[in-house]
């Protein structure tokens, strides 16, 4: 307020000093978000923003998903008088990313939060060995029939790969096998069984 506009010498008159457009405020930033890749959890983002003197316009999550900062508009959640909540749900990757909110006001003034950095790990693969049906070195004799089972259980898994080895040398890859030695004959000596992974985007590499 300016205190007595006209200089009369009444300090009790007021005149309202304007303050102009003002962007948006915001409170409360938050993120819930995996520590460990998964492909059924999605990273949660809210924010609140205050209308000051125009109405919001629009409201984004920039977040540098793929080395780019792309954005994503956010739609509200709840909406009060003077000020809107807004969320956002995605399915992360594994990596280490930034992010910031944004918001404009319908005089097209902007403001935005400072970047912040969230770090998702690899998941590991959940894969599976089983001779005889059982997840342990096992020991045959002559003539003894032996069976293989491998497999793997794992979503969002699409540029992994899981092979099957007999010592060095490869049976084959995918995500499973059943394989029955009926009355093998196998020369004396120690056969290594592994199915393994060497991991992808957002898995690590495993064996069983």
């Amino acid at each position: 307020y300016i205190i007595d506009p006209g200089r009369t010498g009444n300090n009790t008159d007021y005149l309202p000093l304007s303050k102009g457009n003002q962007p948006p405020q915001y409170h409360n930033p938050t993120i819930n978000y995996p520590s460990i890749y998964s492909p059924t959890t999605k990273t949660i983002f809210n924010i609140t923003w205050k209308n000051i003197t125009d109405q919001i316009d629009k409201v984004f999550l920039e977040i540098n998903l793929t080395g780019s900062f792309v954005n994503y508009t956010i739609q509200p959640t709840t909406i009060y008088a003077e000020n809107t909540s807004y969320g956002f749900e995605m399915v992360l990757p594994a990596g280490t990313f930034a992010y910031r909110f944004l918001a404009n006001t319908t005089a097209n003034l902007w403001n935005q939060t400072n970047y912040n950095i969230i770090t998702i790990q690899k998941a590991t693969p959940s894969i599976s060995l089983l001779l005889n049906d059982e997840a342990s070195n096992k020991t045959i004799t002559w003539l003894d029939s032996l069976t293989i089972k491998a497999s793997e259980s794992n979503y969002g898994d699409d540029d992994v790969s899981y092979c099957l080895y007999n010592s060095t040398s490869l049976i084959g890859c995918g995500s499973s096998f059943l394989i029955a030695y009926s009355n093998k004959s196998f020369a004396n000596g120690t056969y290594v069984f592994v199915y393994n992974t060497t991991g992808g985007a957002n898995w690590t590499s495993a064996q069983s």
